[in-house]
């Protein structure tokens, strides 16, 4: 025993030692992270190593910045890396169109009862003019998400699992076409009606992906999906709404159902994200 301290004193100095430790490492966190919220990883893939291996249903926050090369790879270890690349990505992209949702939701709410301030009619002319409507209800309900299955089967689809020339060179992984000179994009090698094709490019997989549900959510094409998307779940019955996003039509569909099925992704419609910091993620 330590000299001077009997017993009953040596605990009183560990608990407080104890307490001490817990307050200091309490501060030591940002002031903007919550406990057990983690920072979200942004990742440059260099080879397989530097992806995170998907496990369970809980999805680690990581945002990569490209897509490797998986033409080398054997068909199961292209498919599960690609998954693994794309699922985070999805997650975090439904994740801002649903506070998205949110503040459409609050700002509808606030509307009826007269208590708009300057902030909130400067959202409300963004945001209706962007879906070219004046009906807050119908953007609420085009901003409801689906099945992460079919998302996954339509990157699968239209980037060939990760391989093709857009999705390597600019990350665009659902065919995404560019109609304004001004943004980020890739000329295609076929033109069409005699003028050069271009597609979108992204500086990551998350912006490819939120730029897909963006499109999902404002296209006239996609209407009767948003509709049927708000009353079911069910990805064998939503992807017959999905006709629209390729000239093949109900072939599209098909491949589509396929790819589901013998994939099993519809395993993946439960997972979610861990809790984690979005600090400037969200930011449009």
């Amino acid at each position: 025993m330590i000299k001077g301290l009997n017993l009953r004193n040596l605990l009183i100095l560990i608990v407080i030692t104890l307490y001490v430790s817990l307050v200091l490492n309490f501060l030591s966190k940002p002031k903007n992270m919550c406990a057990g919220e983690l920072a979200v990883k942004y990742v440059e893939i260099t080879d397989t190593d530097s992806i995170k291996h998907i496990v369970g249903s809980e999805v680690y926050p990581v945002i990569y910045k490209n897509i490797p090369n998986l033409s080398e790879l054997d068909k199961d270890e292209k498919k599960r890396i690609f998954l693994d690349i794309m699922i985070p990505s999805i997650l975090m992209a439904e994740e801002k169109i649903k506070l998205k949702q949110d503040s459409v939701i609050q700002i509808k709410q606030k509307a009826i009862e007269g208590d708009l301030n300057h902030q909130d009619s400067i959202f409300l002319k963004r945001v209706t003019k962007e879906y070219r409507t004046d009906s807050l209800q119908y953007i609420v309900e085009s901003l409801h998400s689906h099945p992460l299955s079919i998302t996954l089967a339509q990157a699968a689809i239209e980037s060939g699992w990760g391989t093709s020339r857009f999705c390597q060179e600019a990350n665009n992984v659902f065919g995404i076409w560019s109609y304004n000179t001004s943004e980020k994009r890739v000329r295609a090698n076929n033109a069409r009606g005699g003028k050069a094709i271009y597609l979108r490019k992204y500086d990551s997989v998350f912006e490819s992906v939120y730029n897909y549900l963006e499109t999902i959510s404002r296209v006239h094409s996609y209407n009767k999906f948003r509709k049927a998307r708000s009353k079911s779940d069910n990805p064998y019955q939503l992807i017959w709404h999905l006709s629209n996003y390729s000239e093949r039509r109900y072939e599209y569909v098909k491949s589509l159902r396929d790819i589901i099925e013998h994939n099993q992704l519809n395993r993946y419609d439960s997972v979610e994200l861990m809790p984690f910091k979005s600090d400037g993620i969200f930011i449009d």
